[in-house]
């Protein structure tokens, strides 16, 4: 990253349920709960993706859990990656809003991490894929102007 670490707040989440059986790429291939996969199997599908074009891992099946419907589903990992752009956006968007009024109901920033001021800086981001261990897909979303300045309250 071209910012300095002090001047940036990254954060990555994993949440897991372990006691979640197989899904993701190898379920989208099939169609179905693959109910134990082995190391081969995973290793297999690893090989594979990472010859794989972009092109042809958009249009590969992913079989997750919905929480919504309460049952398994399938999707395109084309449109997993569109709507992690769509999320993307409109963090952008709100951030842009500047600092959340609560009394107001003003949409915006509540952490207490950040300061928030009146002044000129940008705000973009990255959208980062890993599928399998060895492909990686970026989506750059397009840096704008923002009439907030924010610092980092170091504490």
């Amino acid at each position: 990253m071209l910012i300095r670490p002090e001047s940036r707040i990254s954060e990555m989440q994993l949440v897991k349920n372990v006691n979640k059986r197989s899904r993701g790429l190898l379920g989208g291939k099939n169609n179905k709960l693959v109910e134990n996969s082995n190391y081969n199997e995973l290793k297999e599908l690893d090989d594979k993706i990472c010859e794989e074009s972009e092109e042809t891992i958009f249009k590969r099946q992913y079989y997750f859990w919905s929480k919504d419907d309460k049952k398994y589903k399938l999707t395109s990992v084309r449109k997993i990656i569109d709507l992690g752009e769509d999320q993307l956006k409109n963090y952008i968007k709100v951030i842009k809003k500047g600092q959340c009024a609560v009394n107001n109901n003003k949409i915006g920033v509540l952490d207490e991490r950040i300061n928030m001021e009146l002044g000129n800086s940008i705000l973009g981001g990255w959208l980062l894929v890993s599928l399998g261990s060895r492909h990686i897909i970026t989506r750059k979303i397009e840096f704008k102007k923002m009439d907030h300045r924010f610092t980092i309250i170091n504490k």
